[in-house]
C-alpha cells in the first residue's frame, strides 16, 4: 500500500511563487510515491473486468484496482489544488486526473520557471537604532521572479553616514550574490545573463 500525502503546503501557489510552491510540494509527493501519477506513466486499470461465471458465461465486474487507482489518484489532485489561489484554479477547474493537473501548472508557469535572472535588492536604515544608533541593512535576492534569499540584520558597527550604512549593506548583498551565483552554476544551471544589484 503507498504512503499517505502530508497536509498541504500552506502557501497558497500564484503568479509569482510557483517554484517556491513547487519545491515544497514535490518532497511531499516523492515520499508518497506518487510521482508516476504526476508524469502519467502509470495509467489507470480497467474499470471493469470480464470473468467467468458458473455457467462459464462471461460478466463484466467492477475492477477493484482501477477503484484503488482512482481513490489515489483523487487523493493527489485534491492536495495539489487545495493551495492554488482563486486565479490558478481557474485554469485547472474541470481537469479530473493529477497528470493533467500537473500538466496544466507546469504549462501556465513554464515561462516563469524558464527565468534565469538573478537579481538581487539591498537597502540599510542609517542609524535606525534608537539605542547604540547603529544601522539596520538588508537584502533579498531572486531568481527569476522567486525568492530564493533574504536576511535583515543590525550592522555590526555604528555608520558615520547614509552613505556608509548603504555601502555596508551593498557589500553584504554583494558577498552572498556571489555566492549564490556559485551556488547556482555548481547545481548545473546555466544563467543567460549576468546576476544585477540593486540599491
Amino acid at each position: 500500500m503507498a504512503a499517505t500525502i502530508g497536509a498541504p503546503p500552506t502557501t497558497k501557489l500564484t503568479r509569482e511563487n510557483f517554484l517556491y510552491w513547487q519545491a515544497q510540494v514535490l518532497p511531499t509527493l516523492r515520499d508518497a510515491r506518487v510521482m508516476r501519477l504526476l508524469k502519467g506513466t502509470d495509467p489507470a486499470p480497467p474499470e471493469t473486468l470480464y470473468v467467468l461465471d458458473d455457467d462459464k458465461k462471461p460478466i463484466l465486474i467492477p475492477n477493484l484496482a482501477y477503484d484503488a487507482w482512482i481513490v489515489r489518484d483523487q487523493q493527489v489532485v485534491s492536495y495539489l489544488v487545495n493551495p492554488l489561489s482563486e486565479d490558478v484554479l481557474l485554469h485547472v477547474f474541470g481537469l479530473a486526473h493529477a497528470s493533467s493537473v500537473w500538466r496544466a501548472l507546469h504549462e501556465l508557469y513554464s515561462s516563469q520557471s524558464s527565468s534565469t535572472l538573478l537579481s538581487a535588492f539591498s537597502d540599510a536604515d542609517w542609524a535606525g537604532d534608537l539605542d547604540d544608533r547603529r544601522s539596520t541593512s538588508g537584502f533579498a535576492i531572486f531568481f527569476g521572479p522567486n525568492l530564493i534569499f533574504w536576511s535583515v540584520r543590525k550592522q555590526p558597527t555604528m555608520s558615520r553616514s547614509n552613505t556608509e550604512a548603504e555601502y555596508k549593506a551593498l557589500a553584504n548583498a554583494t558577498a552572498e550574490l556571489i555566492w549564490v551565483e556559485a551556488l547556482i552554476r555548481e547545481l548545473g544551471v546555466s544563467l543567460k545573463e549576468k546576476p544585477c544589484l540593486l540599491v
